[in-house]
């Protein structure tokens, strides 16, 4: 059995990898997509890459919290924190052109709105599955 301690770890960093590659291969398939002609990104495109890196956040947050086992809303904590440090580190990504100003902002906005919306439905679906386990059935 792996210890407390590192399961967590390893939780969270296989919720972040799993952010990062949804993250980059929907945006390659949205730069093939939907990348403008001209210098900057077109609106389609900024549009479909702000909604993959928000499904993108909240699949990591409901892995981070079905993996972690103790106190997963801590380790979901933890792996916005993360997000939110990479992002702040990157531009984001420039299919031929810049970005608009608010872009990095939004992305970040966006990332923990995703960890946070789907550690708390995976830790909300737990619950109630254990709830339902424990509790007897009514008399008919």
């Amino acid at each position: 059995m792996i210890h407390r301690s590192l399961r967590g770890v390893l939780a969270v960093v296989a919720a972040l990898g799993a952010v990062m590659f949804l993250v980059v291969a929907g945006t390659l398939l949205a730069a093939a997509g939907l990348a403008s002609d001209g210098p900057e990104p077109g609106a389609a495109y900024l549009a479909a890459n702000l909604l993959i890196s928000l499904a993108a956040a909240a699949v990591g947050g409901v892995l981070v919290v079905r993996l972690a086992g103790e106190r997963p809303l801590l380790h979901a904590v933890v792996l916005a924190g993360l997000m939110a440090l990479l992002s702040s580190l990157s531009g984001g990504p420039e299919p031929g052109g810049e970005q608009p100003a608010w872009y990095p902002a939004v992305v970040l906005g966006l990332g923990l709105v995703g960890v946070a919306t789907g550690a708390i439905w995976m830790h909300r679906r737990r619950r109630a599955s254990v709830g339902a386990l424990s509790c007897p059935s009514p008399a008919g």
